[in-house]
């Protein structure tokens, strides 16, 4: 939906790092990683390698319940952990 009502980037490495609570009025988050990531959602989440993977290059729109002081987390995915999801697709 545009106009958006913010727009935040988060700085991802091999930590989880939380971006700033959404908006109150925010019902859809719309992320695009640059860089392969793995997310988590929610009041206070924390980013893990294992859930929630996103490519590099992929946008995904995701539903919010607003004025819950939701954020989103991210972390990097390893070289490693890519080489072991190519071997085990095979």
């Amino acid at each position: 939906m545009e106009p958006s009502i913010n727009e935040q980037a988060i700085t991802l490495s091999s930590s989880t790092a939380q971006s700033a609570v959404f908006n109150a009025q925010t019902a859809f988050v719309m992320v695009h990683a640059q860089e392969a990531a793995c997310l988590a959602w929610g009041t206070n989440p924390t980013a893990t390698t294992v859930k929630q993977r996103m490519a590099a290059g992929e946008t995904r729109y995701v539903g919010i319940p607003p004025g819950r002081s939701y954020r989103v987390a991210g972390i990097l995915r390893s070289s490693h952990d890519e080489r072991f999801t190519r071997r085990s697709r095979s």
